[in-house]
């Protein structure tokens, strides 16, 4: 669209107002003098310029404003091409479009652009070019200015999909002063800050200002956008109660259909709550964990609410799954499967204390490991004083605050051996002039670190594992067995290598690894491996031949069990031998040779889409991996689903009432659900 511009300015007699008379690319306007205009002065004389490539070269000195005006209005003048150059065209695109009504042209793609972008075409010819957006033609040569205008189109069906302002680094600058402004002065982790959640309501507030920027007007106050602590609490309270019976339908449902699991994370608020999850696929094959129900630990056993849940959401006990830390009085009725990531934790520990179990070690080995025991005892009592003393906190590189949850020795342990000598300095001399005791303890470290290294060499597999068995948004169960022979064949390396303190802390280590996989290994472990297509080789590597025959037939026993499972055809027209299709019993050993042959490619590969791909050719397995992969390893499961705000788990979390964090779980629940 041509750009407004001034024609001529035309003085009446006598002189009452100036006008402008302007071309604005569909047509002649006249405009007062004091517009936009008016600070252009254009002589009668000097009216004859170009305009789009054409010039005026008619006079208008003789002309008065009627005159002016009908002149230009007139096509048979001479200015009436020039002053108006898209007459033609709205002729032109007037008779287009009475054409297309009549089907007379169509419409064709345009290459390399957005889809509602098409070409005006009769008969191989290209005419024009037409926008289904604002229903506007434009020139078949529009080069650039077609570009404009598929981008503003574009913005109208999605406001998002335009780019993006470049920020400079004086805005960043000011940004970053105000975050540590606001940090410093209201005392917030800078995780409240730095996470998902906080830049999302960054950027919505930056998009109503845009929406609603006004010329001579300033952006929105922010302190209109906040709102109240009981406007927070009616929004999220009435987005619960709206959703939460459909939630509870659609778990109910699944978990009937699908199976199931339930966990108990018993960590949540520590010494305050316990949270029971819901793990399990929907028949589309989305793997899901929905925190549902939160309780009080003064609650005469934590199994109790999960009966209550049973029987509110009427599921057999015998087909319920139970994953958990703790063993109670109740879980003897479920399927109770140890929580990997607790098992783990405690192989750390105990391994320090071998007596604790009464395993039978070398004395030298026992004596040893009771030597790094001691080491990591006046670890913790250094650290406990650094806590205590935020003064020496704050001077430090690296901090020591309470922000672990799984494995809190090793970490401990680690941020020791990264502080700096700068940071050993200041220790000491607080120590010295504050904490005599302290200090001796802190000296004993300094010339310890090498033993301190070796700790962390052989658990440093362990953290590691623990987030990979902790994975909430993918099934884990499978990689317990795999998990487990890593560490084991780690452990083995270790403790072969010298007569070492750090060979004897691994031999020490592996005894307990080997105590503790017979309490946490169940047979559903085996079975899951056995559903990972691509990894069920490892089974038989890991187990040896006579466990493997073991698991196999106890398999193979499970799959039998499989009820007839209908497959939906997908063909329109209806087949009486297709339509439904059942597993019947004697196919099903065609089904596992099927199975057990399959090859499987790596790359990409993922356990679930794999399961989602195939299960029409294998129902039967395909039902029972449901089931089975549905299962956690382990119940540390907030900590993922909350993750990217470590709210959970923190001590400035400490004082949340349980009410607002089970419903902080259910809002949680609700969006994972995609209920809203």
């Amino acid at each position: 669209m041509a750009s407004k511009r001034p024609i001529g300015i035309i003085l009446s007699e006598p002189p009452k107002a100036e006008v402008v008379v302007v071309n604005n690319g569909n047509g002649i306007e006249i405009v007062e003098g004091n517009s936009d205009h008016s600070n252009e002065l254009y002589l009668k004389s000097e009216v004859n310029e170009s305009f789009d490539g054409e010039t005026a070269s008619t006079s208008l000195q003789d002309f008065e404003v009627s005159q002016y005006i009908n002149e230009i209005m007139n096509p048979q003048s001479a200015l009436y091409p020039v002053l108006q150059p898209s007459k033609k065209r709205r002729v032109e695109y007037d008779n287009l479009r009475l054409l297309l009504e009549e089907g007379k042209l169509e419409l064709q793609p345009m290459k390399k652009s957005e889809t509602f972008v098409k070409w005006v075409v009769d008969n191989g010819t290209k005419l024009a070019v037409y926008c289904e957006v604002c229903k506007s033609f434009l020139s078949k040569n529009s080069g650039g200015s077609l570009t404009e205008h598929v981008r503003a189109c574009k913005a109208v069906l999605n406001p998002e999909l335009l780019p993006s302002i470049t920020v400079n680094p004086e805005q960043k600058k000011y940004f970053l002063e105000k975050t540590v402004d606001a940090i410093a002065k209201n005392l917030l982790p800078k995780s409240h800050i730095i996470n998902d959640g906080f830049v999302s309501c960054i950027q919505a507030a930056i998009n109503i200002g845009y929406n609603s920027k006004k010329a001579g007007y300033g952006p929105p106050n922010a302190c209109e956008l906040v709102a109240n602590e009981k406007a927070i609490d009616h929004s999220l309270t009435s987005h619960v109660a709206k959703h939460v019976d459909t939630l509870y339908t659609m778990i109910q449902e699944n978990f009937k259909v699908y199976g199931g699991a339930f966990s108990i994370d018993m960590r949540t608020l520590k010494d305050q709550c316990v949270c029971y999850i819901v793990h399990g696929f929907d028949e589309a094959w989305n793997f899901q964990a929905f925190p549902f129900d939160l309780f009080n630990l003064e609650s005469p056993d934590f199994m109790v609410p999960v009966q209550n849940i049973m029987n509110r959401f009427a599921l057999p006990v015998v087909d319920t799954y139970i994953v958990c830390e703790q063993e109670s009085k109740f879980t003897k009725q479920y399927s109770q499967i140890p929580c990997a990531a607790t098992v783990l934790e405690n192989i750390c520990e105990v391994a320090l204390t071998p007596k604790a179990l009464k395993l039978d070690l070398p004395a030298d080995v026992v004596k040893c490991v009771t030597s790094f025991s001691k080491l990591l005892k006046d670890l913790e009592e250094v650290i406990d004083a650094i806590r205590e003393a935020p003064d020496l906190n704050d001077k430090l590189d690296v901090s020591f605050k309470y922000e672990v949850k799984w494995m809190p020795q090793i970490t401990m342990v680690k941020k020791f051996l990264l502080s700096s000598s700068s940071d050993f300095e200041t220790m000491d001399q607080y120590f010295k002039t504050n904490i005599p005791d302290i200090s001796t303890k802190f000296n004993k470290l300094k010339t310890g670190r090498n033993s301190l290294k070796e700790f962390v060499d052989i658990f440093k597999p362990f953290p590691d594992a623990v987030k990979r068995l902790e994975n909430a948004s993918q099934p884990t169960l499978h990689l317990v067995l795999p998990t487990l022979d890593m560490l084991e064949k780690h452990l083995e390396v270790e403790s072969k290598l010298s007569n070492s303190p750090k060979s004897k802390l691994a031999y020490s280590t592996a005894a307990t690894l080997e105590y503790f996989k017979k309490i946490l290994i169940k047979s559903e472990h085996s079975f899951a491996l056995c559903l990972d297509p691509l990894n069920k080789s490892e089974l038989y590597k890991i187990l040896g031949t006579a466990s493997f025959q073991i698991i196999k037939q106890l398999f193979e026993k499970e799959i039998h069990k499989m009820e007839a499972i209908p497959m939906k055809e997908e063909t329109s027209e209806f087949n009486p031998f297709t339509s439904i299709n059942f597993c019947l019993p004697a196919a099903i050993e065609t089904e596992l040779n099927l199975y057990y042959r399959e090859k499987v490619d790596p790359k990409k590969y993922n356990i679930v889409t794999w399961w989602k791909n195939n299960a029409k050719r294998f129902p039967a397995i395909s039902h029972f991996a449901k089931r089975i992969l549905s299962i956690p390893a382990s119940s540390a499961s907030m900590d993922q689903l909350f993750g990217s705000l470590n709210m959970v788990n923190q001590i400035e979390r400490s004082a949340m009432k349980a009410e607002t964090l089970k419903e902080l779980f259910l809002y949680r629940s609700i969006s994972l659900a995609n209920l809203e």
